[in-house]
């Protein structure tokens, strides 16, 4: 069972994710200034992006759900539940705004393709998209942890669930025993 006190300490910081951010904002950054060129008129790279973008948000639905599933944790006590609230909620909040970075890009893309082709708009809108893109890919690097780090925690769930029997059944045999 997970000590309630623990959750009442100052929370860490977590500075894999604010190396990761950074590093996607600095990427984005970049491919924006520099990368404008390989992408105008590169259907191929556009179809890339599009798919890719599709693909992530589709798995980051699945993560979502994953997340926010109370079934996984049933087996706490509902003050367990209300500790990890919280947490729960900061996780599916980091993961919304991924989410829209992907609908962002997406919507670049469309506005970009409704623009006529000699618009003074159209280096701008691929500059954008471009950045927003490498920015949320790079970010996305992070998604296959999270997943690893939630299937953990229900497979420890699980195997404490299917201690807590055996302890207690143990208990009761050394009782039995000494008497």
């Amino acid at each position: 069972m997970m000590d309630i006190s623990q959750d009442r300490r100052v929370p860490r910081i977590a500075w894999t994710r604010i190396c990761l951010f950074a590093v996607a904002i600095v990427s984005g950054l970049a491919a924006a200034r520099y990368g404008q060129p390989y992408i105008h008129d590169n259907d191929r790279a556009l179809n890339v992006i599009v798919t890719t973008f599709s693909i992530l948000a589709g798995f980051l639905v699945a993560i979502m759900t994953i997340v926010a599933d109370p079934a996984a944790f049933s087996r706490r006590s509902w003050q367990v539940h209300e500790l990890m609230r919280p947490a729960i909620y900061n996780n599916l909040l980091r993961q919304r705004w991924l989410f829209v970075l992907y609908l962002a890009t997406l919507s670049a893309i469309f506005a970009e393709a409704l623009i006529p082709k000699e618009s003074p708009l159209i280096p701008w809108l691929e500059r954008l998209y471009l950045g927003m893109a490498v920015a949320a890919f790079v970010i996305s690097f992070g998604l296959p942890n999270a997943l690893l780090r939630i299937q953990m925690a229900r497979y420890d769930e699980a195997i404490e669930s299917r201690r807590r029997p055996e302890k207690l059944s143990t208990k009761q045999e050394s009782a039995d025993s000494a008497h």
